[in-house]
């Protein structure tokens, strides 16, 4: 019981690190742009998670769905990521516009990567705190 849980740790962690990279709380090398003030950097730290959170709403809700349907609980996640491309796009705009490219794209990559792994062991994506 303790290894599911330290699994399902592991993995929220490396959901936090991607949104931590999205909301530029990291020390990669980012191109010059201007220094947003406090209030702007928390309210855009506070609209990623928003936007992740709903694309993990979407990806959790669309997984029970088709795993009903399916077997195969990897084509499951992958139906449910085609499902919420919607969401999946606005966090990557907001993320591109935020980080900038080519961060914003390995970063989704990464979390999408981490969001299909939480849907076939876990079956939900959990949902990050937005404060």
């Amino acid at each position: 019981m303790v290894g599911i849980y330290r699994g399902s740790m592991r993995r929220s962690l490396s959901v936090a690190a991607a949104v931590a990279l999205l909301s530029g709380c990291t020390a990669t090398s980012q191109p010059p742009q201007q220094l947003p003030t406090d209030t702007s950097a928390a309210m855009k730290d506070v609209t990623t998670r928003k936007l992740q959170n709903r694309w993990g709403k979407c990806l959790t809700s669309s997984y029970g769905i088709t795993v009903k349907q399916t077997p195969d609980k990897n084509a499951a996640a992958e139906m449910a990521i085609r499902a919420c491309v919607t969401e999946e796009h606005a966090l990557a705009s907001f993320a591109a516009l935020r980080v900038g490219e080519p961060w914003a794209s390995d970063t989704m990559a990464s979390l999408k990567a981490g969001m299909k792994q939480m849907l076939v062991e876990d079956g939900r994506v959990p949902e990050l705190p937005e404060q």
